[in-house]
């Protein structure tokens, strides 16, 4: 099996942290790697990554990650790529892996009726859709070799706008695939957001550990604590924390246990999930719940019921 994986990279100090060198090293082991990066990088932080991959560049392109792909696309060219069996798009923001690739990479590669996959999918209230999550993407040669799929990648236009470029690249060109009559598949099937749920999704297998459960979700309600977060990976993993200490350091954000464990905001949210246990009421997106003192006396809870839109689901691996 030949592939070829386009990693996506930024840092706003134009480093390249020891993750990605190791992300960089894991991905070398399944597939041949080409980096960009959409930074201005210091002297000589490139080199890092010279043992693993088959080109490193960067600039500030102000593209997100579809620009640096797009770098890469342009500088190898279609045809080349799609000499490979299967094409990666991923990006840094993940810590990867925390898990062994090859198995699931096996899986799916031995599979027929899958065209391309990721490694989780969610649910899109507004559109009613399914969609395959943008951090890390595969696609097989039949979709490569696709002149829709490579006007989509190649001709994206960037809005300047986040909020914009995620629910483009991943609910539009989801369905956007979908209708050219390619097959998805999801590598987990979890209902709860990764970000939220790390610890059950990293002991059920899942090989990555988004930087945003630090950066964005770790005070959020329904976050599984960040109290411990070292000593859980040791436990459960092989990764080495301190790749992530290093990187997190870098970029200034908090990476001490006891930080997450005696913040105030932790301490919020355990009594609002105390308060929650004694009273919970939820009627959003349908759902009709009513819990006291940790029994429902209604619990339609239509998150967790998939029938609800289970006709345009992806399914599992």
């Amino acid at each position: 099996m030949k592939r070829i994986a386009l990693l996506a990279g930024y840092h706003k100090k134009g480093l390249i942290s020891d993750y990605v060198v190791y992300y960089a090293k894991e991905l070398a082991k399944i597939s041949d790697v080409y980096y960009f990066a959409d930074s201005e990088m210091k002297s000589g932080e490139l080199e890092k990554l010279a043992p693993y991959v088959k080109f490193a560049g960067a600039k500030r392109h102000e593209n997100y990650d579809v620009g640096s792909w797009q770098q890469i696309i342009n500088m190898l060219g279609w045809d080349a790529i799609s000499q490979y069996d299967e094409l990666i798009l991923c990006n840094d923001s993940c810590f990867v892996p925390v898990h062994d690739l090859k198995p699931i990479f096996d899986k799916a590669s031995a599979q027929q009726d899958c065209d391309f996959w990721a490694m989780g999918k969610g649910y899109d209230w507004d559109s009613k859709t399914w969609h395959l999550y943008g951090y890390f993407m595969v696609y097989k040669q039949k979709v490569t070799q696709n002149a829709v799929f490579r006007n989509a990648i190649s001709g994206f236009k960037i809005d300047k706008s986040w909020e914009n470029i995620c629910p483009f690249s991943e609910f539009i060109w989801t369905q956007m695939f979908i209708e050219e009559g390619f097959k998805p598949k999801t590598a987990f099937d979890f209902k709860d957001n990764l970000g939220h749920s790390w610890r059950t999704y990293i002991k059920n297998g899942m090989p990555i550990f988004k930087i945003k459960i630090f950066t964005k979700f770790a005070f959020e309600l329904n976050t599984e604590s960040l109290a411990g977060w070292q000593k859980f990976l040791k436990e459960n993993t092989d990764y080495d924390p301190k790749l992530i200490e290093n990187h997190l350091k870098s970029i200034n954000v908090p990476y001490k246990s006891s930080y997450y464990f005696f913040h105030s905001k932790n301490i919020k949210r355990a009594i609002r999930k105390i308060r929650r246990w004694f009273f919970y009421s939820n009627k959003k997106h349908g759902n009709d719940i009513l819990r006291i003192f940790g029994i429902y006396i209604r619990n339609k809870n239509v998150d967790f019921d998939t029938t609800i839109y289970e006709d345009n689901s992806i399914p599992l691996l």
